[in-house]
């Protein structure tokens, strides 16, 4: 009887360590889990402010087309500095 209740002991404690080498698997790989989701939550702020400042240099660049070409416009409407034929 006592040779079955230490057989028992050492199964017992055996399937115990199994389980906390399972367990401290899992756990680092739930830890590693939570520092990639981190890791992706900065990034993802970070491509959302990087998407506000690119549409604001989009519409800074409208403006400026828009601009160059009222430029554009009122040039072409100007009278040119032309020289006379006599050369002054």
């Amino acid at each position: 009887m006592v040779r079955r209740s230490l057989r028992l002991k050492i199964i017992t404690t055996t399937r115990l360590t199994i389980s906390k080498i399972e367990f401290d698997k899992v756990h680092d790989k739930l830890i590693q889990m939570d520092k990639k989701i981190t890791e992706m939550t900065v990034l993802q702020k970070a491509i959302t402010g990087n998407s506000g400042d690119i549409s604001e240099i989009e519409t800074r660049l409208r403006l400026i087309e828009v601009d160059i070409a009222r430029h554009n416009a009122q040039t072409s409407k100007s009278p040119r500095n032309n020289k006379s034929p006599s050369g002054s």
